[in-house]
């Protein structure tokens, strides 16, 4: 989904970059290993020039209001993939986490009951730290759902073997294919 910012100043004609994309359809099914289904968010795309994280994140929860049937109380799976990608504003994780404790929040908000997990990867420990300190004004039944798994978090780096624990490397193929669509070329 894409917003276009129609402000005065140049940089308010760009449009808000796809960070979130929700699977669906057989052969793009990505759900997670307790039956959930993923929602992949991938904030190095924010460009902070366009607008500011909280448009981001509400633009995030708009996307899913739209994606998922009110009349159902499917839960998801939230994965927050802060790698680097090509072409992309690539934000330091540490500058990730205020937008990041803004998506949990309004899940929690908007979505109430619908979060199953929230898996947080690759975090380098400074960042690791600073989040577990934000999870402390988080809901705590919100603060349990979240796992932050630990890796590198370069352009090419795989997703953390913990990762997998949480979702079939059939799913996280299928992520990583529509992450690189995302790279500029």
């Amino acid at each position: 989904m894409e917003i276009a910012n129609t402000g005065a100043t140049p940089a308010s004609q760009k449009k808000l970059p796809r960070i979130v994309s929700i699977y669906g359809g057989d052969e793009d099914l990505v759900l997670c290993r307790n039956g959930a289904r993923v929602v992949h968010v991938l904030p190095c795309q924010l460009d902070t020039t366009i607008a500011p994280a909280t448009t981001y994140a509400l633009a995030l929860a708009m996307y899913l209001d739209r994606k998922l049937d009110r009349n159902h109380t499917e839960k998801v799976t939230v994965v927050i993939d802060i790698r680097s990608g090509k072409g992309w504003p690539n934000p330091s994780s540490v500058s990730l986490v205020p937008f990041i404790k803004l998506v949990v929040g309004s899940l929690n908000s908007y979505f109430p009951e619908r979060l199953s997990r929230c898996i947080l990867f690759p975090l380098p420990t400074t960042a690791t730290l600073i989040f577990n300190r934000a999870k402390a004004y988080l809901d705590p039944d919100t603060a349990t759902k979240i796992q932050v798994c630990s890796g590198a978090g370069s352009i090419n780096s795989a997703v953390p073997e913990k990762v997998k624990s949480f979702i079939d490397a059939k799913s996280i193929s299928t992520m990583e294919r529509r992450r690189k669509s995302f790279f500029d070329t």
